[in-house]
């Protein structure tokens, strides 16, 4: 199973999918202001999935400056994160790589 998380100024997506890309579940919630209240409720929905095991993740996000080397989102469009290290942070909740991108160019995939 994978993870993806669309990560939004106002809603992110968080859905699990198949080895085929069909998605088995997924949740939608408000995206809070507060990066660390955003690890929390991200938590929260992630241990609300009936799998856990992730092979792999994706996350695309409204940042206007990435660091890819060290997985680090410096600035949003929309958001008022600075210099955050998303790729670890959820990369410690999901127990699995992941990848992350401009949400435009993700959705572009």
């Amino acid at each position: 199973m994978y993870v993806g998380i669309d990560i939004g100024g106002t809603k992110t997506l968080v859905g699990v999918l198949n080895n085929d890309g069909v998605i088995r579940e997924q949740v939608k919630f408000p995206t809070p202001q507060n990066y660390d209240d955003f690890l929390i409720q991200l938590g929260e929905t992630l241990r609300s999935f009936k799998e856990q095991d992730f092979k792999a993740g994706g996350v695309g996000l409204p940042a206007t400056e990435l660091d890819r080397h060290h997985g680090r989102a410096i600035s949003f469009a929309n958001l008022k994160w600075h210099n955050v290290d998303i790729v670890h942070d959820i990369s410690k909740l999901t127990h699995c790589p992941i990848v992350m991108d401009n949400d435009a160019k993700m959705a572009g995939l």
